[in-house]
């Protein structure tokens, strides 16, 4: 049993809901079962934004220096918003462009491909990180079992895609 996780989920662009109705159940059970996999008995809330490139874009190159759209960003802040409020680990901010072009690219499901990266931005609030193999191979063992316990496969290998032998 892991503490309560409150969800303050805004969608920013109507492309979201358009291409994937329930888009907000899939990214809301995401985090869920991510908090829930930590095991941690204390009352957090996350904000989860489904935006577009533009946003994303003048987000990373705010407050990352790079002036270009990207999948997931994530905006860690441990900090309570209210004295007896639960702890507001952060941000997580996705676009849809962008995961909708990797989606198609990587022949995944937009579903799959929306909730592991909600996983993989909410697993950077909980402090988990790749800037090098040993913690890329951690946090990926990670999403990969939380993947697996959402029913979706693992993410890090290429879909199987029939070809035919007759060319």
């Amino acid at each position: 049993m892991s503490g309560h996780l409150d969800i303050d989920l805004s969608i920013m662009s109507n492309d979201w809901e358009g291409a994937l109705p329930e888009v907000a159940s899939l990214a809301q059970r995401a985090a869920r079962v991510t908090w829930a996999s930590k095991k941690l008995e204390y009352a957090v809330e996350v904000s989860l934004v489904l935006s577009d490139d533009a946003n994303v874009q003048r987000l990373n190159a705010e407050h990352r220096g790079r002036n270009r759209a990207t999948n997931v960003l994530s905006f860690p802040m441990q900090e309570r918003m209210e004295p007896d409020g639960p702890l507001h680990l952060g941000d997580i901010v996705l676009s849809y462009e962008m995961v909708a072009h990797e989606a198609a690219r990587d022949r995944k499901s937009m579903d799959s491909h929306l909730s592991h990266l909600v996983v993989h931005g909410f697993l950077h609030l909980l402090g988990h990180g790749h800037s090098n193999e040993l913690e890329a191979a951690e946090m990926e063992g990670i999403e990969i079992a939380i993947m697996s316990s959402l029913g979706y496969p693992n993410p890090y290998t290429a879909p199987m895609v029939w070809r035919s032998s007759k060319g």
